[in-house]
């Protein structure tokens, strides 16, 4: 008898584009209700955008409801491309419920990181 092969896991390529997310220091404006990037559930190879100016190098990505209770805590390599700092990563959503999740990156050596809002679409 043959033995089954397990399927490999197929990664569908998404962008999360957080650059217009960008806080300087001492604002505070929330993006307008409904404006959050959408991501959608499954196993993603994920591009993340940074906002401009962000560095090239490891960053740990965090993503979470509550920040006491991580859903994802991964790293990933951030390099710059055509201006653009871009943080790839592959993560499973497919067990996060639809709803507004924060993304948490710190970049390696660093003791404070940035935190953008972000959708999981139904």
């Amino acid at each position: 008898m043959a033995s089954q092969q397990p399927k490999p896991k197929i990664y569908q390529d998404v962008i999360l584009d957080v650059r217009d997310q960008a806080i300087t220091r001492g604002q505070k404006t929330p993006l307008p209700k409904g404006k959050y990037p959408a991501i959608p559930r499954g196993l993603l190879s994920l591009s993340i955008y940074l906002p401009f100016a962000s560095e090239a190098g490891e960053y740990r990505v965090t993503m979470y409801e509550n920040s006491n209770k991580p859903i994802i805590d991964t790293t990933g390599t951030a390099k710059i491309r055509k201006s653009i700092t871009i943080l790839e990563v592959k993560v499973d959503t497919s067990q996060m419920s639809p709803g507004k999740y924060v993304l948490e990156t710190l970049r390696t050596g660093w003791t404070s990181g940035y935190k953008y809002t972000f959708l999981v679409a139904e």
